[in-house]
């Protein structure tokens, strides 16, 4: 990493660990005396002075603020310390997870052939699907929202549309989008991951559907 995306990391983590600070209500003499660090130092990492601090500093600044330790982690360019003992036994992994972030595709495929990664293996990993690629609507595609999904749950009384099951509950299109259907309520029902897995792709769904703001849709 070049010294300016070191100085940026620094800076953001600074900033991050004392705005969390600030919303809780902590004092750098709170998180020095809970993490064993000298408050000065507390001070130069939230200016963005120094860089973060160990793992074990990070985890102990998050229980001593009150956060989540994944928010401060997130912004670091380290790992939780359960994860890296995870995978410590491989160490090409370990390096991926902690590149991959920072190098493009070409330079990971490059890393990868440097440690004798098959080619063939790297190759099946980044297939381009002409298929998908050229078709704009799909590229257009966009996740249903978190509201329409709970409106679309109540408008189905939680529970699946063609089996009534109350359990792994998803939200289905009528119309499957890779045959022109879209996000609109009229096409969106709940389905069980069952029936969802057992519909598929087909462009009608196995039973009459009935909903609020929906047509009928034969079988």
């Amino acid at each position: 990493m070049s010294n300016a995306a070191q100085r940026a990391r620094a800076e953001l983590f600074g900033s991050r660990l004392r705005r969390l600070r600030k919303e809780r209500g902590r004092t750098i003499g709170d998180i020095a005396a809970f993490a064993g660090l000298r408050p000065g130092y507390i001070e130069k990492i939230e200016r963005g002075y120094s860089a973060p601090p160990s793992q074990r500093a990070i985890a102990d600044c998050s229980r001593a603020i009150g956060a989540d330790a994944d928010v401060l982690f997130a912004v670091s360019d380290k790992l939780p310390l359960d994860l890296e003992n995870a995978i410590k036994c491989r160490p090409l992994l370990l390096q991926l997870v902690r590149l991959a972030q920072t190098w493009s595709q070409d330079e990971l495929r490059e890393f990868l052939l440097a440690h004798g990664v098959c080619p063939s293996k790297i190759e099946a990993c980044d297939v381009e699907r002409p298929d998908i690629k050229n078709d704009e609507r799909l590229c257009r595609r966009e996740p249903i929202s978190k509201e329409l999904k709970q409106h679309i749950l109540r408008l189905d009384n939680h529970e699946c549309v063609y089996c009534s099951s109350t359990k792994f509950l998803e939200i289905d299109h009528i119309y499957p989008f890779s045959h022109g259907g879209t996000n609109e309520i009229d096409n969106l029902v709940v389905c069980c991951d069952a029936c969802n897995k057992k519909k598929s792709n087909n462009t009608k769904p196995p039973v009459r559907v009935f909903g609020r703001f929906r047509e009928e849709v034969e079988a």
